[in-house]
């Protein structure tokens, strides 16, 4: 669907099992992450975009205008000036944040930089994985709008993911 809009997107693939049918796709902004570093480039990627869209909704200041969000800001603005949203997804994040360094590593640090700075500006994060620990889902919980979860093998990891128990009880394999 986000190709049907028009989104650009970043992705970060692990393993090339997810989504290697989008390589080389003329909406992506970079080629599919594959490699710790990659994944390095690409969130630097993102940070980069947010702050160059901030400065593109700090113009608008001059006019009187302070837009909130993406749509704000595209209604502000001429056609021609209008910004594509942008979805970036990492599969696996949590074992790249494991090969590197865990949560004081590059990649937890600018994960969860991106979750708390770059939705207004239209980019919207999805991280995905088998397994993901509270020591890098708790800081950037919060951050996150929607979550979902699959089968999990305890309560606990469930109460960690969703704020509440249930997914450990799933019968249907995610």
């Amino acid at each position: 669907e986000a190709l049907a809009d028009g989104h650009h997107l970043i992705i970060g693939d692990l393993h090339d099992s997810t989504f290697p049918m989008l390589a080389g796709h003329a909406a992506l902004l970079a080629p599919i992450a594959h490699t710790v570093p990659d994944y390095i480039e690409r969130l630097t990627l993102i940070k980069s975009l947010a702050d160059e869209r901030r400065v593109k909704y700090v113009t608008l200041h001059t006019r009187g205008l302070y837009p909130d969000n993406l749509d704000e800001y595209n209604a502000a603005v001429e056609v021609a000036d209008r910004l594509p949203r942008i979805v970036a997804f990492f599969d696996e994040i949590s074992t790249a944040c494991d090969q590197d360094r865990g949560r004081h590593g590059d990649v937890a640090h600018l994960a969860f930089q991106a979750a708390t700075e770059v939705r207004k500006f239209g980019i919207n994060l999805v991280f995905s994985g088998q397994s993901i620990s509270a020591d890098l889902i708790g800081p950037m919980r919060d951050q996150l709008s929607t979550r979902v979860c699959f089968r999990v093998a305890r309560r606990e990891i469930s109460q960690l993911a969703v704020f509440r128990k249930g997914a450990e009880l799933i019968e249907q394999p995610g």
